[in-house]
């Protein structure tokens, strides 16, 4: 969608600002990069056992989380299986400077 009030997603480098229909920003991160807020929890490095299973830090929240809670940041972070197989579980490639 590019529609603010339609639901669904917008394409990709949709908020560059240069859109006609409505107002948008140039919206990129510090690090000059569009379209990173999630559309998947993002696993981390850290993790736990807890009663016998492993898990993994994941944070964010998904396209699945309710529209309250898709902030477009999140500090927060919850514990998931590390075998876990989910639509909207995934992961960021990045690299230190």
């Amino acid at each position: 969608s590019g529609d603010p009030f339609e639901p669904g997603p917008s394409p990709v480098g949709y908020y560059n600002g240069e859109r006609e229909a409505f107002t948008t920003n140039d919206s990129f991160s510090k690090y000059a990069a569009y379209d990173m807020t999630g559309n998947v929890w993002e696993w981390t490095d850290r993790t736990r056992e807890s009663f016998g299973l492993v898990e993994t830090a994941i944070m964010g929240g998904s396209y699945d989380d309710d529209p309250f809670g898709s902030a477009l940041f999140s500090q927060g972070f919850t514990w998931e299986d590390v075998t876990a197989k989910k639509a909207t579980l995934g992961f960021r490639c990045a690299r230190d400077q």
